[in-house]
């Protein structure tokens, strides 16, 4: 049977008329009499509704979809076969999809493609915890929805979904690709069977490099040529093909589109994490319901960002990225209080305080030579001696013997070496001056992680 406009579904859904077709089907606009509302209605394309295998998958589709139960997934209503065709009913979408966007934007802002990324990865986090794979990630299958100033973001199009462990089904009759060639991974390339999560987010890093450049990191003549491509994984950093992008995000793409997977980023949460990082978003952390951490610099070549760990490695770009030049080596670094992070912070002595402070312990040794009771009298009464070098005081305390004028033999300020080590007690020795008590600074206390809302 050819259904058409005015075809009842169900008899509960009406066609209206036609609003894209693909290459497993066909996509209306319907009228859900039930609910009075309006869906949309995938029905498997005619020539593939005899195939069993097409069909399979066409359910799959729906089932996967169905299960995701995730706002940043496009929602199945319901699934059935309507006179030997399968139909999926599911949420109608009102915006376009991240390919139309880029053809009518061209190469999009760096925020808008990290807003992208961080919802995709919600999507795909999702599914990757019920052990979905998607292995169909692209511009087509990213949809944007913007009502009042909110976007939302949904991925759609489960059609080629695999759970983990399940027998793969071959497409070579239906003649249907598993997968888009230019946004398949080098595994995937290779082999569309034992792909697991880490292919996908090859997949969006394509996607994020064509929305922020305006076009393709791998590209061939032949599919042949693209597959070699894929494979050598050469490509122009996304700041030199398009002025106006910080450096720092060339280091997030090298782990996007590295073909080692182990080097690869591991989960979707770490892949969206690490941009908002590298890009100074600070609104990322919150966007995933947690709390900020302490971040200190690393080397620029690592972006190690990982899950439930309470010091995230940032890439010195970073740092520049924020106008922030920087640190020398062995220099102390300040707090950035500017871009919510923490760096390390040296505690060795001030060199500027450390003559005033061997200059009163001198002080100190001589009195306890020449006034041994009085000194004696003066510290039970006297301010603590950690107060005395914390501010740099020299005057007696209140009640001692006034402080004569030092002997010549006596050097009040003393230079020692930050380097040099303390010397070892001996009983034979003369008594040596007391080393004065300087509190250690205080590291910052990261909060409490807050629930992780976004995962």
């Amino acid at each position: 049977m050819s259904l058409g406009a005015g075809s009842l579904i169900a008899d509960k859904v009406r066609l209206v008329r036609l609003l894209g077709s693909g290459g497993m089907g066909h996509v209306w606009l319907a009228d859900h009499l039930g609910l009075d509302t309006q869906v949309a209605v995938k029905l498997i394309a005619a020539e593939h509704a005899a195939i069993p295998e097409a069909v399979a998958r066409f359910r799959q589709e729906a089932a996967a979809a169905a299960k995701m139960k995730c706002p940043h997934a496009v929602q199945i209503l319901d699934y059935g076969v309507q006179e030997g065709c399968p139909f999926i009913v599911m949420e109608l979408l009102e915006g376009e999809d991240l390919a139309h966007r880029i053809q009518r934007a061209g190469p999009l802002p760096v925020a808008f493609v990290g807003d992208v990324i961080t919802q995709v990865c919600k999507a795909l986090s999702r599914a990757h915890a019920l052990g979905i794979v998607h292995r169909d990630i692209k511009p087509e299958n990213v949809f944007i929805s913007e009502d009042q100033g909110e976007r939302l973001i949904k991925v759609l199009d489960f059609g080629i979904a695999k759970r983990r462990g399940d027998s793969e089904l071959s497409m070579t009759s239906t003649g249907v690709a598993l997968g888009s060639p230019y946004y398949m991974s080098p595994e995937q390339v290779v082999s569309a069977k034992t792909v697991d999560p880490r292919s996908d987010l090859w997949s969006l890093g394509v996607v994020a490099y064509q929305a922020m450049t305006g076009k393709l990191p791998f590209v061939g003549e032949t599919v042949g040529a693209l597959a070699i491509a894929i494979n050598e994984g050469t490509y122009e950093p996304p700041s030199a093909a398009r002025p106006g992008i910080p450096g720092a995000v060339d280091a997030w793409f090298q782990r996007a589109l590295v073909k080692d997977l182990s080097a690869r980023f591991q989960t979707a949460k770490e892949m969206a994490e690490t941009f908002a990082l590298t890009t100074g978003r600070s609104a990322g952390k919150e966007e995933f319901g947690e709390a900020e951490t302490d971040v200190a610099p690393c080397p620029a070549a690592k972006l190690d960002c990982v899950d439930n760990c309470p010091t995230v490695r940032v890439s010195t770009p970073l740092l520049e990225l924020h106008g922030v030049p920087s640190p020398p080596e062995q220099a102390p670094v300040a707090a950035l209080s500017g871009t919510h992070m923490t760096a390390t912070v040296s505690q060795r002595l001030d060199r500027s305080r450390t003559p005033v402070v061997w200059g009163i312990a001198s002080a100190a040794v001589l009195l306890l030579a020449v006034f041994g009771i009085g000194l004696a009298f003066a510290l039970r009464n006297g301010a603590p001696a950690a107060d005395v070098a914390s501010q740099g005081q020299t005057e007696p305390a209140p009640g001692s013997p006034a402080l004569t004028e030092p002997q010549p033999t006596v050097t009040p300020f003393v230079q020692v070496p930050e380097t040099a080590p303390d010397p070892a007690p001996s009983a034979s020795a003369a008594p040596s001056a007391p080393k004065p008590a300087v509190a250690k600074p205080r590291l910052p206390v990261p909060p409490r992680p807050k629930k992780d809302r976004g995962f």
